[in-house]
């Protein structure tokens, strides 16, 4: 075996040296499916986590006023609702009226900005931000996000600053009084295109909304009752079930994901493009590996006739072939794989950096591990299935014929 070691050592240089270009194809190709499979992955990703954990996908809509509601929505009604297996929260939805306080805070101090809507922050119904940032898990008790435009102007500059709201406190029947309350403005949102919450909405925790609403005596001295509640379930696949389940017991329910088939369409398009692109290295890496396996078997036709004229058998060099095309193959692969890889953290991150809205990427991503040792041994694979024909037929050859045709 020694000889064939010897062999299999020195033809692997040559043969790095004779087929570089190809073999240099083959690692940008390589290198160039794992980067787009990363970018992809990492897209494919963040969208799967932001539909199914932080998307209105899996939000089930309750209504006391529909037709066939049987059942009104208050506290009790709405805790015997999020006792449901799979269900991961209930947000009742009500509103009060706002307004800014100081008139110093009024983009223009003739104009009053009016009613600003307070509005729970219910998880995956949030409003787009275009300043500041709303925080992951809610908003704290004495934060609000405001809307930017309001009559007189923007809100803009309030961001991080401390502002005082005003609601009306009811004292009797007929008679308030205004109460206060102040807040630091953690997020300006877009209300260019108004929508259920109205044209000018704030928006506040959940706690701390029905507090100023308890607090406003708006709801008398009895429990709050409400128009709209959410009900959420750990994943969408989960809403089916749980909507006959509330249907049953004589909630009014409509799922939000029935009105948003097309985005679940588009999330089953990007899942399929990670495959695809495994499909696309795998057809390309075996007609690459073919014409790198064929043009180097071709080369080693004088080889292969003083092989066999040293009494080397035809499985023996067919053998050696075979090993050598898998290394040279093995090489590029591991080229290919690290370039793709590298090249991956790269391009996710500077793609992340450009906040692409329709797909978002996270920063510093590679592909899945299972498709970078994919990578790594389909390359030799290819390279040898592509080569084997070519090997059977040249060491079928006498001797005497290879070494004189060359």
């Amino acid at each position: 075996m020694s000889d064939v070691r010897v062999l299999v050592r020195s033809a692997v240089l040559v043969s790095l040296r004779r087929q570089r270009s190809l073999l240099l194809l083959m690692v940008m190709f390589v290198a160039t499916v794992l980067i787009s499979n990363g970018l992809v992955g990492a897209g494919v990703s963040k969208y799967a986590d932001s539909v199914q954990y932080r998307s209105a996908l899996n939000l089930i809509e309750l209504s006391s006023i529909a037709a066939s509601a049987r059942r009104q929505l208050d506290d009790e009604t709405l805790q015997e609702a999020g006792k449901l297996d799979r269900v991961t929260g209930v947000y009742p939805f009500a509103q009060i009226d706002l307004a800014l306080s100081d008139t110093t805070d009024w983009p223009d101090v003739a104009t009053n900005p009016g009613s600003l809507f307070a509005t729970p922050l219910v998880p995956g119904l949030a409003p787009t931000v275009v300043a500041g940032a709303l925080p992951t898990a809610s908003l704290g008790p004495d934060e609000i996000a405001l809307p930017r435009d309001v009559p007189g102007g923007r809100l803009d500059r309030l961001l991080g600053k401390k502002v005082t709201m005003e609601f009306t406190r009811q004292v009797s029947t007929g008679r308030g009084e205004p109460s206060r309350r102040s807040f630091t403005v953690v997020a300006i949102t877009d209300n260019s295109t108004p929508g259920a919450a109205g044209p000018t909405p704030s928006y506040l925790a959940q706690d701390t909304l029905f507090g100023l609403i308890r607090a406003s005596g708006a709801s008398g001295s009895g429990p709050l009752s409400y128009t709209t509640a959410y009900v959420r379930t750990a994943s969408p696949d989960d809403v089916p079930r749980v909507q006959r389940t509330l249907a049953a017991q004589g909630f009014a329910v409509r799922s939000v994901a029935t009105q948003l088939r097309s985005l679940t369409g588009l999330f089953r398009v990007l899942s399929y493009a990670s495959y695809l692109l495994g499909a696309l290295l795998v057809l390309v890496c075996l007609s690459v590996g073919g014409l790198i396996g064929a043009a180097w078997v071709q080369q080693r036709t004088r080889e292969i006739g003083l092989l066999k004229a040293v009494g080397w058998t035809r499985r023996r060099i067919t053998a050696s072939l075979m090993l050598q095309m898998a290394l040279v193959g093995l090489i590029a692969g591991i080229a290919g794989t690290a370039l793709g890889a590298v090249g991956s953290l790269v391009t996710t991150t500077i793609v992340a950096g450009q906040h692409v809205d329709l797909l978002p990427v996270d920063a510093w991503q590679t592909p899945r591990p299972a498709l970078l040792l994919l990578a790594v041994f389909l390359v030799p694979v290819c390279v040898v299935l592509g080569g084997v024909r070519s090997a059977v037929k040249a060491t079928g050859i006498d001797a005497d014929e290879a070494l004189r045709d060359l």
